[in-house]
């Protein structure tokens, strides 16, 4: 398969695989890079000069889920927010705190042991987001 895109080092690992640097890889960082634009522009293009980094109002899609977030919170609904992004549940987490919204975070950094607790008390308490 490699000889056929090239002799091998078109993009292709010595097993054939994409390396990340032929087409493969392009399209990869292209979907990545659009992918992180979606979700909030600052993700991609680093803080703004002027402004606070990740604020809602330059992002549409962000400004639609706090609206929502606003409106359930009145209507004491929960939400659980998932995300692929640990920079996107950072910049959630700062429209919760701004919003003065209890709510709970788990990630990759949060430790075993305390992950069924953080569970246990998003099921127990009506006025917890979770992210």
């Amino acid at each position: 398969r490699a000889a056929a895109f090239g002799g091998g080092g078109g993009g292709f690992s010595s097993k054939g695989k994409p390396d990340g640097r032929g087409a493969n890889g392009k399209c990869f960082r292209a979907l990545t890079a659009l992918r992180q634009i979606c979700n909030h522009p600052d993700i991609y293009a680093g803080a703004p000069t002027t402004g606070p980094a990740g604020a809602a109002s330059r992002s549409a899609k962000l400004q639609t889920l706090d609206a929502v977030l606003q409106r359930w919170k009145k209507q004491g609904h929960r939400a659980a927010i998932f995300s692929q992004s640990k920079k996107m549940l950072d910049i959630l987490e700062a429209l919760l705190r701004a919003r003065k919204f209890r709510y709970a975070r788990i990630d990759g950094d949060t430790p075993a042991a305390a992950r069924q607790g953080t569970a246990d008390e998003f099921n127990e308490n009506s006025r917890v987001f979770w992210v």
